[in-house]
């Protein structure tokens, strides 16, 4: 409720001092508010270019010019693209974002407007800003299109803050030497419970510390910059008793297991959450869950789930396979919802929210799988199941589907939905006319209607789907670039660069 009131009021500020004619980027300091910001200006008619929402748009006409957007780390990476080159076309009035648009993103606007507010930080005494100041420096950088217009405006509207209390966190911001890592120690409270998180940094810093040192990881410690001026070495020997009773460090020197984390760069911590969910029968994604040490993934879906989905995200099917591991709460439930086809039956979502887009992860994952394969038991015909699964969000028996060019998650699930009646698996040998065969497009035609309300955006997506499947109706179901870079840590480079798809997939396999 608190947010929808800060939305209205800043939609009020937004129309009072921002022109027709300026291109506008909102800063808000919390994501809710953005999405109460959206939900409130859709209900008063305008239009919004966001896709994936926690309430459903569906328009039936193209749309020309958008009134509004919002950009944050929820926004599936396709729709982030999508809004960028919109509100830099001037396809897109207004783009509401959270600080991760001022860092990395070439996006300059005629009008910047900073919602900001403050609070008191009671472990260090201090009044602090959200967003911090460093942050809002970044956003007035925002302002102004050079060579397009003369001048840029900024508007910091400040919410429960006085002008006071902003000049002095300002004048204070640049006083502290602190790192994040540092921090991490001095607030060192059950460290190792959070295998991916500050467990992960610091037993990943202390083990390459020590290799590096040659065991002399307190002499080395203070030579940094971050632990010169840290003195309670209780805390670093808690990690490296860690390290030395998980076997990653014997007789002062690092082990074989100690050298695969560090070559890999998966976390100690991680990868005895891995070791230890190997023991358990049960879903080979779940297992492989702490490799993705890269991503957080829980709550990725939280902002756009609305009250009457949750039951679909709590459905035996997916309660059942998270049991046998103890329910674990490191994202586990959300990326085999996404695995399984579950985002298909939330209308609102198009496309995976970014922690679910794991392109660059599973190559890494699949050079991982690959080291590890003796003692995972696993094959190589798995691990490229494994990471086409994973990239595309499907089921592992129709993970070959995602192979296709420009299908897209919601598409691909579509059409496993469609033929998973008259055939249980594919193969990654099968074209995309075997496909086509086993399509009926009145079944797709049903499957779609679970998404869409209009018989008009119904019958626009068969054909959109059909289209797609008949102009690559010879091609393979196989990524090409997992299949290639898979390849590279099996076979040889020329091998895995220059050989058939077919011919490599063949050798790949057997090797």
């Amino acid at each position: 409720m608190e947010e929808l009131v800060k939305a209205k009021a800043l939609f009020e500020k937004y129309k009072e001092i921002s022109k027709e004619d300026e291109s506008v980027i909102i800063f808000v300091y919390k994501k809710e508010i953005g999405w109460a910001f959206l939900k409130y200006v859709h209900e008063l008619g305008y239009t919004i270019i966001n896709k994936t929402l926690p309430f459903k748009v569906e328009y039936d006409k193209d749309i020309e010019i958008y009134d509004f957007g919002f950009h944050n780390s929820d926004i599936p990476v396709e729709e982030k693209e999508e809004i960028e080159n919109a509100f830099r076309n001037g396809k897109l009035r207004c783009l509401i974002a959270t600080q991760t648009l001022a860092y990395g993103v070439n996006l300059p606007a005629d009008r910047v407007i900073i919602l900001l507010t403050s609070y008191y930080d009671k472990e260090k005494g201090k009044m602090r800003t959200i967003p911090s100041i460093v942050d809002v420096i970044q956003m007035e950088g925002r302002a102004g299109r050079f060579g397009i217009k003369d001048i840029g405006y900024v508007n910091i509207l400040r919410y429960r803050t006085s002008e006071k209390t902003y000049n002095k966190v300002y004048e204070e911001t640049f006083t502290s030497s602190n790192t994040e890592l540092y921090e991490s120690l001095i607030n060192f409270k059950n460290v190792l419970n959070d295998y991916l998180g500050e467990g992960a940094i610091l037993s990943s810093f202390i083990l390459s510390a020590y290799k590096i040192s040659n065991g002399n990881v307190f002499e080395f410690l203070n030579r940094t910059f971050s632990f010169r001026n840290f003195k309670d070495n209780r805390k670093l020997n808690v990690i490296l008793d860690f390290l030395v009773e998980k076997g990653y460090i014997e007789n002062n020197k690092i082990t074989p297991k100690g050298e695969f984390c560090i070559s890999t760069g998966i976390p100690p911590t991680a990868y005895e959450e891995f070791l230890r969910r190997v023991k358990i029968d049960g879903d080979i994604f779940i297992k492989i869950r702490p490799l993705i040490y890269t991503k957080r993934i829980k709550n990725c879906l939280e902002p756009f789930l609305k009250d009457e989905d949750y039951i679909k995200f709590y459905d035996s099917e997916f309660i059942k396979l998270l049991k046998p591991f103890s329910f674990p709460e490191d994202g586990s439930h959300e990326l085999i919802f996404y695995i399984k086809g579950g985002l298909f039956k939330i209308e609102n979502i198009h496309n995976p929210p970014s922690e679910l887009y794991l392109s660059t992860e599973v190559l890494h994952l699949s050079k991982v799988l690959i080291k590890i394969s003796d003692y995972f038991f696993i094959s190589n015909e798995d691990i490229l199941r494994i990471a086409h699964s994973l990239k595309y969000g499907l089921d592992y028996n129709f993970a070959p589907i995602g192979a296709i060019e420009s299908i897209g998650h919601i598409r691909a699930n579509a059409i496993k939905n469609a033929i998973n009646k008259k055939i249980k698996k594919l193969d990654f040998e099968n074209k995309v006319s075997d496909i086509l065969d086993l399509i009926d497009t009145n079944i797709l035609s049903y499957v779609l209607s679970i998404r869409y309300t209009h018989k008009e955006n119904i019958k626009r997506e068969v054909k959109n789907i059909l289209n797609i499947l008949s102009k690559q109706k010879d091609k393979l179901l196989i990524d090409e670039k997992i299949l290639r870079g898979a390849s590279l840590f099996k076979l040889n480079k020329e091998e895995a660069l220059k050989l058939p798809l077919n011919e490599l997939f063949l050798k790949f396999k057997l090797s």
